[in-house]
């Protein structure tokens, strides 16, 4: 029996979906407020509880022999204190953030929940994953629909920066090889697409996937800083902070050797990435 928390986020969906194509029995933790209908279509089996509460959630271990933690990595601490002797192989997803040098209240969450997972009483797996993208993403997908109304795009600084993300389906096909590698226990993985693109570039992957050629403005960084501090200093409210300026400029160029040499994982570049996405008809409009 495999135990899967988070599989109401975005790269649970794409999971869950898979296994329930599947013939391994597993199980889901679903918070009470989450929308359970594609739980019922699928005939999952599910457990209602929240991961804030581990008494609430600690039936939901009974029987297990793989757990696959998908939910915030800051749960994990809820995940260690329920799993028992039954259990013999722990997967836990985290972010490759946690190496931002951008001080952060989610980098140190991130940094906490991964202290929690080294606590486990078994050796726990560590995937540790880039941006995600894919059909409905929340930024590729937003970069795409951008582009589609207004050609153009705001870029912060020199757009030099490395970005390097991965395909959501990259992703769940790592996530079930490393559920057949119960050796992994113990080890960490980078799991990110297979080229890091300057911000840049991958500017305009998006724009031909979507065949729009992408007029870019350039805007100053500490411009964008200033302006940034000010509209805080004011009381205006904006959808964008510095610290979120300051993370996107950093560089995020990843090593994903050892998950290929380990784990089998063969990603797709971005643009072929894309294709799967636009090509296809998968997602429009």
């Amino acid at each position: 029996m495999i135990l899967l928390t988070g599989a109401t986020g975005y790269t649970g969906r794409f999971l869950l979906r898979r296994l329930a194509a599947g013939t391994v029995p597993f199980r889901c933790i679903v918070r009470p407020s989450s929308d359970r209908g594609e739980f019922n279509a699928l005939g999952v089996e599910y457990h209602i509880g929240d991961l804030e509460v581990p008494d609430s959630v600690r039936p939901a271990f009974v029987g297990v022999k793989k757990v696959l933690h998908l939910a915030h990595i800051r749960y994990a601490k809820t995940i260690v204190e329920c799993i028992d002797d039954t259990v013999e192989h722990l997967v836990m997803v985290s972010s490759l953030r946690r190496f931002s040098a951008v001080p952060s209240p989610s980098v140190e969450e991130t940094i906490n929940g991964e202290a929690h997972a080294a606590s486990a009483r078994i050796p726990c797996t560590l995937l540790r994953a880039a941006m995600i993208y894919g059909p409905g993403d929340r930024n590729i997908s937003r970069m795409a629909a951008y582009l589609r109304r207004r050609a153009w795009i705001p870029v912060f600084g020199n757009g030099e920066y490395l970005q390097q993300p991965v395909y959501v389906e990259d992703v769940v096909n790592v996530l079930l090889a490393v559920l057949e590698r119960p050796w992994a226990g113990g080890r960490s993985y980078a799991i990110a697409g297979a080229e890091a693109l300057t911000y840049n570039c991958l500017i305009d992957r998006v724009g031909e996937a979507v065949g729009v050629r992408p007029r870019k403005m350039r805007i100053p960084l500490g411009t964008v800083l200033a302006g940034l501090w000010l509209a805080k200093r004011i009381g205006v409210n904006l959808s964008i902070d510095a610290e979120q300026i300051r993370r996107l400029s950093e560089d995020k160029a990843y090593s994903i050797a050892a998950a290929q040499a380990d784990l089998d994982y063969t990603p797709l570049t971005f643009a072929s990435g894309l294709a799967q996405i636009y090509k296809s008809g998968v997602e429009r409009g």
